[in-house]
């Protein structure tokens, strides 16, 4: 008893971790190259999707998830 009674008293150090941090980044830009060069096809036609992709992503980074309504 006397092992379990040590065993209960110690405690594990703990460790303090900085958060990730990351800046505000655009993949818009690259997605409409990749595909105007992969697919041959105007971007201009997901330029809904891609501005969706976007905000998807700042929602991740800020956790504002349900931010858009649609």
């Amino acid at each position: 008893t006397r092992i379990r009674a040590v065993m209960s008293t110690v405690q594990a150090p703990l460790l303090w971790v900085p958060l990730k941090t990351t800046s505000d980044v655009s993949y818009a830009p690259s997605i409409r190259q990749t595909i105007i060069q992969t697919y041959q096809e105007s971007a201009d036609s997901y330029k809904e999707e891609i501005a969706s992709l976007d905000r998807c992503r700042q929602d991740a980074l800020r956790g504002s998830a349900g931010s858009d309504i649609t």
